[in-house]
């Protein structure tokens, strides 16, 4: 996963929060989600869209 500033995001808003335009799901991940996805595991929730 390429460096999107997500350090940034995460110190000033604590967690990443994306919505999905194809489907209308709303996304929260926080530090350790990242890391899960940076290290290649599956985040607290799997599914993929």
């Amino acid at each position: 996963m390429a460096h999107f500033g997500f350090e940034t995001i995460l110190a000033e808003d604590g967690e990443i929060d994306m919505h999905c335009d194809y489907c209308g799901t709303h996304y929260l991940f926080d530090a350790r989600d990242i890391a899960a996805i940076r290290n290649n595991a599956s985040p607290a929730d799997p599914q993929i869209h």
